[in-house]
């Protein structure tokens, strides 16, 4: 690039206005409004309980386990009806679970550094109410929608 002071200000000009136009049209809610879409589609094609079965025995995976964060990753474990579900349709590969230390609670999540969405769903038979937490979005029985930009 040229030392030219005029020629550095006019690609600084050009760089800070396409930063500006992608976090305002390209990075922010307005995007992610489809996800709303894609939970009007998985309440459709699917039952929560139906879900909540499917993902049953991941309670009791002994997948990776965060000593800091008491949580245990599972990978590469998600049933093929729930990768299926329409919530997941922009990664079905890349769902991440996330099982709390208790065992009561999986969240299934998909997304990137401007947010995440997916569902939590709750241990058969543990019935505690999330609907408080921010982002949680009920749809059935022990079963949430998630979406952090709600």
């Amino acid at each position: 690039m040229s030392s030219n002071p005029h020629v550095m200000l006019r690609a600084l000009l050009v760089a800070s206005m396409f930063v500006l136009s992608a976090g305002v049209g390209g990075c922010g809610r307005g995007v992610w409004t489809h996800i709303h879409t894609w939970m009007d589609e998985t309440r459709k094609q699917s039952k929560p309980e139906d879900v909540r079965a499917a993902l049953a025995p991941l309670f009791s995976y002994e997948g990776k386990h965060d000593h800091e964060a008491h949580v245990i990753w599972i990978t590469n474990e998600v049933p093929k009806q729930i990768q299926s579900l329409p919530i997941f349709c922009a990664a079905p590969t890349n769902i991440e679970v996330e099982c709390s230390e208790d065992r009561n609670e999986l969240d299934l999540t998909i997304g990137s550094g401007f947010g995440h969405w997916g569902i939590v769903v709750l241990r058969p038979g543990y019935n505690e109410d999330l609907s408080g937490r921010s982002g949680y979005i009920p749809w059935g029985d022990g079963v949430y929608f998630y979406d952090e930009y709600k």
